[in-house]
C-alpha cells in the first residue's frame, strides 16, 4: 500500500529527473523551472522529506551539485541521504568521495570511497571505489596500501573489468613505477 504523499512523491521527482539525467542542464534540476512547472530536486527533497521521493529527491540533489561543480553542497548533500539499497547507498558514498576529490582533499576522498567499496560487496561497485581507493593511495605515496587494493580487487573480482588494469598498476607499482604521476610541491 503505498499512501498518496508516498505517491505524489515519486512522481514530482521524475520531472526533474528527466531534465537532469536527459538534458544534462543540472542547474534546472536543482531549483526548478522559473515558471513553477516542476519543482526541482532542492523543494522536492524539503517537500516530501520523510518520504521515499523525498529521499530518492535529495539523492539526486546531491549527484546534481556534485555535476553542477557545487563540491560543497554535493558533500553536505549527499552525507544526509540515508539508503539502506545495495547500490544507492553505495554510490552516495562514492560520489562524495568523488566531491572530496574535486577539492583536492585527497585522504577524505579515499575514507569514503574505502567506505564504498567496504559498504557492501558486489561486482558492479566495489571494482570503481576500489580503484578510486587505489588512486588516491598512491596520490598519497601509500604504495604498499594501493598494491593490497589493486591485488584484492585482482583476486576478488576477476571477472571485473578493472581486474586487468588493478593487476598492471600492481605489477607496476611493485617495480617501483607508479601509474599516475603526481607533481609535489617541494617549496618551502
Amino acid at each position: 500500500f503505498v499512501t498518496p504523499t508516498e505517491k505524489e512523491s515519486i512522481e514530482k521527482i521524475w520531472q526533474a529527473e528527466s531534465i537532469a539525467f536527459d538534458q544534462q542542464n543540472w542547474s534546472k534540476a536543482i531549483t526548478g523551472d522559473s515558471l513553477g512547472f516542476f519543482s526541482g530536486f532542492k523543494k522536492a527533497s524539503g517537500k516530501y522529506a520523510g518520504y521515499k521521493g523525498g529521499e530518492v529527491a535529495k539523492y539526486n540533489l546531491g549527484i546534481s551539485y556534485l555535476n553542477n561543480r557545487e563540491y560543497k553542497n554535493a558533500i553536505k548533500t549527499l552525507e544526509e541521504v540515508k539508503f539502506s539499497d545495495e547500490l544507492l547507498g553505495t554510490i552516495s558514498l562514492g560520489a562524495i568521495g568523488d566531491a572530496y576529490l574535486q577539492l583536492g582533499a585527497v585522504t577524505d576522498a579515499l575514507i569514503y570511497y574505502t567506505k564504498a567499496y567496504k559498504r557492501r560487496d558486489n561486482d558492479l561497485t566495489s571494482p570503481v571505489y576500489m580503484m578510486k581507493a587505489a588512486f588516491c593511495q598512491e596520490a598519497e605515496g601509500n604504495y604498499d596500501d594501493a598494491i593490497k587494493v589493486y591485488k584484492t580487487l585482482f583476486s576478488k573480482y576477476p571477472n571485473s573489468t578493472y581486474s586487468i588494469n588493478a593487476e598492471k598498476y600492481m605489477e607496476s607499482l611493485k617495480l617501483g613505477q607508479p601509474v599516475y604521476k603526481f607533481e609535489t610541491n617541494t617549496e618551502n
